[in-house]
């Protein structure tokens, strides 16, 4: 799956750079938001470069524009190539830091957020194993998944500095040998992390402790095939997108709730997209829409969550040849943040304050290889 959709942004990527980059933009009438994207006040995103892993850095204008502004190393290297994952960044200690992971020399780096919105580097450790691709932190925690190799998950503590401390005996196993994971991430209150394996097509769960240790794996069937990216509600209802192995118009999106025992029950199974390759996933505070990237087709899905329980109620064109992936919103939820890896650009989106529609507001070029996305 993974390297059907790698193969689907080289083969795309020319055609991207001259094709027609008009977006079926909703016609809700938004509310002025101006104030609310400028208090987002940047968004972030890592090159992923093997000469270097360097975090870009874009000013949010009043208008919802975006502005360069800066790069900072990492002190460590990325692949320059297709991760295949959710969540290579995340934000810390309430947004006083980013931890980000080096793929290419696996470790992850710690990185504090100046009151500016530049970035200085703090502390970089070893992942625990191999090509680390995914970070997820919960208070002073921080887990992250390794896909090289046979695969695990290990804990970290971030203290109130930023620094890095690899939690003794927290490296955990996945449930195969080759299970082509693709995220991890902690439930929101904290009590369970989950991870994706696309080859298993399995969603698991480890429980974690007060100590910080994680156990398990917990395995779960997927509700449909090849899951790949996640994000919770606020109430826990877990949402998941299925790539479908990148079937033509196949994709789908499952919902469920974790059970006491780390058991998933499932609210919604396999909602249609009637996309292809739906892969990310991101919620905004208010919970009450999911929103999914359908990579290959080049749309948006916006998904209603009621009780836990998902409907389809759009798709967003992002443009011919744009390969949207990986997307966050603005900490209040009034701007969501596209990376559109076809054509190496980030788009941010007006967000309707009633119905959750999306009007584009700008592009910004990225790096070619950028890899994850946060805004604060």
């Amino acid at each position: 799956m993974k390297r059907l959709l790698m193969a689907t942004i080289a083969a795309l990527a020319l055609v991207a750079c001259s094709g027609d980059l008009r977006d079926d933009t909703e016609s809700e009438q938004t509310d002025d938001v101006t104030e609310e994207l400028t208090g987002a006040r940047r968004v972030y995103t890592a090159s992923n470069s093997s000469a270097g892993n360097r975090i870009h850095t874009y000013a949010i204008t009043a208008e919802g524009g975006l502005l360069t502004r800066g790069t900072w190393s990492t002190v460590g290297r990325g692949t320059s190539g297709f991760l295949g994952n959710q969540g290579g960044m995340t934000l810390a200690k309430n947004g006083e830091f980013i931890l980000v992971v080096n793929a290419g020399s696996n470790d992850f780096s710690s990185m504090r957020v100046r009151s500016d919105g530049s970035l200085q580097f703090v502390d970089r450790i070893g992942s625990g194993g191999t090509r680390p691709i995914s970070v997820t932190t919960r208070g002073s925690l921080a887990y992250v998944l390794n896909a090289g190799g046979t695969g695990n998950i290990t804990g970290f503590r971030v203290d109130d500095s930023g620094m890095l401390s690899r939690i003794s005996g927290s490296t955990r196993s996945l449930s195969s040998a080759s299970s082509d994971p693709a995220q991890v991430g902690f439930s929101p209150d904290g009590r369970w992390l989950v991870v994706t394996e696309l080859a298993t097509t399995t969603v698991n769960t480890y429980s974690v402790g007060t100590n910080g240790l994680a156990t398990g794996p917990i395995v779960n069937r997927s509700s449909g095939l090849s899951p790949f990216g996640f994000a919770f509600a606020s109430d826990g209802t877990l949402v998941v997108s299925e790539a479908f192995a990148d079937r033509a118009n196949a994709s789908a999106v499952s919902s469920y709730a974790i059970r006491s025992d780390g058991t998933l029950r499932v609210l919604s199974g396999s909602v249609r997209t009637n996309q292809s390759a739906a892969c990310w996933v991101a919620i905004p505070p208010s919970s009450r829409y999911a929103y999914v990237t359908n990579t290959a087709s080049g749309s948006i899905s916006r998904f209603s969550i009621r009780e836990g329980r998902l409907t389809l109620v759009s798709t967003l064109r992002t443009g011919t040849g744009s390969l949207p992936v990986d997307l966050t919103f603005s900490p209040t939820g009034a701007a969501l943040f596209v990376h559109l890896a076809g054509t190496n650009r980030i788009a941010s989106y007006r967000v309707g304050s009633t119905t959750g529609s999306l009007s584009r507001v700008d592009t910004i070029a990225v790096p070619p290889t950028a890899n994850g996305i946060v805004a604060r």
